[in-house]
C-alpha cells in the first residue's frame, strides 16, 4: 500500500472506533470502502461522502454518476442515483444498517472475512463476478498495516472533531 492508501486506512479506522459497528468487522468495512471509493478518492466519495457506492432508493437525497455493472456476462457503463451523505459517519452508519438488514444479515454469522464478503455478494450486493474476491485481497494487505494504531492524541483530536461536526 502507498502512503496515500494508509492515510484512508488509518483515518477510516479511527473514524470507526465512534460508530456501532453491529458486528460487521472494521476490516471488512475498510476494504469495502477502499474498493468503492477509490481509497476516498472518487468523486462520490468526495462530493456526497458516499464511501460504500450505496444505490439512492425512493426519495433518498441522491447523485447521478456512471457505473459499471456486469450483466449478461459483461460489464456495461449506466447510470445510477446514488445515495447523498452530510457526512462519512452518516455513510458508515448506512452501510452497517445495510448489512443487518434480512437481506445481508446472515453474512454476518459467516466463520470468517471472505465467507461474509462471499454471502455480501450472492446476496445482491455487487454484479462484479470476482467481488468477494477483490474486497479480500485488499482485507489481506490490511494486515500488514495494522489500521487504528494511531496514539491517543490523534484519537482526542478525531473525538473533538466528531463531536464538533455533530452540532
Amino acid at each position: 500500500m502507498n502512503d496515500s492508501q494508509k492515510a484512508f486506512v488509518n483515518k477510516l479506522s479511527q473514524a470507526l472506533n465512534f460508530i456501532n459497528l453491529q458486528g460487521v468487522p472494521k476490516k471488512l468495512i475498510i476494504a469495502v470502502a477502499a474498493v468503492e471509493s477509490g481509497w476516498g478518492k472518487s468523486a462520490l466519495s468526495i462530493n456526497d461522502n458516499n464511501l460504500f457506492g450505496i444505490k439512492a432508493i425512493g426519495n433518498q437525497p441522491a447523485t447521478n454518476y456512471p457505473t459499471r455493472e456486469y450483466i449478461n456476462g459483461r460489464f456495461i457503463i449506466q447510470d445510477a442515483k446514488f445515495r447523498h451523505y452530510e457526512s462519512i459517519k452518516e455513510s458508515i452508519e448506512d452501510y452497517v444498517r445495510l448489512l443487518n438488514r434480512p437481506r445481508y444479515k446472515a453474512s454476518l454469522s459467516q466463520p470468517n472475512i471472505l465467507e461474509m464478503l462471499k454471502a455480501i455478494q450472492k446476496a445482491g450486493y455487487s454484479t462484479a463476478p470476482n467481488y468477494a474476491t477483490y474486497i479480500y485481497s485488499i482485507v489481506s494487505k490490511l494486515n500488514t498495516v495494522e489500521p487504528g494504531q494511531n496514539n491517543l492524541f490523534v484519537s482526542i483530536i478525531l473525538l473533538l472533531l466528531y463531536l464538533g461536526a455533530q452540532k
